[in-house]
């Protein structure tokens, strides 16, 4: 599994896809805040021109973690299987989970490497471009960023999985999507006439993260501002891990290469 990961890291940082997707999220991040800049000055009192503002966006939607890092699993790894490279891993010898295993941890690392690049062009324009003072919302996005990462690597180990498995990146995406976001949404809404329902819908961090996290410029109310929810973000993300990775070994299992 070793040589497996090797290869695919140097196959990654040697290819176009990851250097496209980081180049062109941090373009779109410049020029969000070049057009709040602009707008500044051509607009009579415009109030949104500020780092409070901007930062609100990740701050408030923690959901773009995981998006934005299964979008990325599913283009570094959707021609593995036409190319035959999973084929020819089993071939010599590599065992279905440990290349999972692999194409996780490579996926999580990929995913994390590019999260740092935006969040650090995300920041340093909005403090150069944009007014007003940087804390308390820094500590609070970058917060929220942290107990909200095993969540985010929850979501890539799902990717890998699922794109593993099905044979068409669509299949899998709206998969994701359905485990991700409908049924944490069928649970929440179910539960206002099952209370036990409720109780688990409360820990599906799609539910949390919409009900319990607001920013903007009427204020902040993180869940993480307090340990309790601090502490209920990492739990919840660590689980999805687990649950997922065991998903990801089942389905594979089954899946003829």
């Amino acid at each position: 599994m070793n040589n497996y990961i090797r290869s695919e890291v140097y196959r990654i940082l040697h290819t176009k896809d990851i250097y496209l997707f980081t180049g062109l999220m941090a373009l779109g991040i410049l020029f969000l805040n070049i057009g709040l800049y602009v707008s500044d000055g051509a607009i009579r009192e415009f109030q949104y021109a500020n780092v409070k503002f901007f930062l609100s966006f990740l701050t408030g939607d923690m959901l773009f973690l995981p998006v934005a890092g299964a979008v990325l699993s599913v283009l570094l790894f959707s021609a593995e299987r036409r190319n035959g490279v999973m084929k020819n891993a089993v071939a010599y010898g590599i065992s279905r989970k440990s290349l999972f295993f692999g194409k996780c941890v490579v996926s999580f690392l990929a995913a994390l490497g590019s999260m740092v690049l935006l969040i650090s062009v995300y920041v340093i324009s909005a403090v150069i471009l944009l007014e007003g003072p940087v804390q308390p919302y820094l500590g609070l996005m970058l917060q929220g960023v942290a107990v909200n990462l095993p969540f985010a690597a929850a979501g890539v180990i799902l990717a890998a999985g699922l794109t593993q498995f099905f044979e068409r990146e669509l299949v899998a995406g709206i998969v994701w999507m359905g485990v991700m976001f409908l049924i944490p949404a069928v649970f929440y809404t179910a539960g206002f006439e099952i209370p036990a329902l409720a109780k688990i819908a409360s820990w599906m961090p799609r539910n949390y993260l919409m009900t319990d996290v607001m920013a903007g410029m009427s204020g902040y109310l993180c869940l993480w501002s307090e340990s309790a929810g601090a502490v209920k973000c990492v739990v919840a993300g660590v689980t999805g891990i687990a649950v997922f990775m065991a998903v990801g070994v089942f389905l594979n299992r089954r899946k003829e290469i």
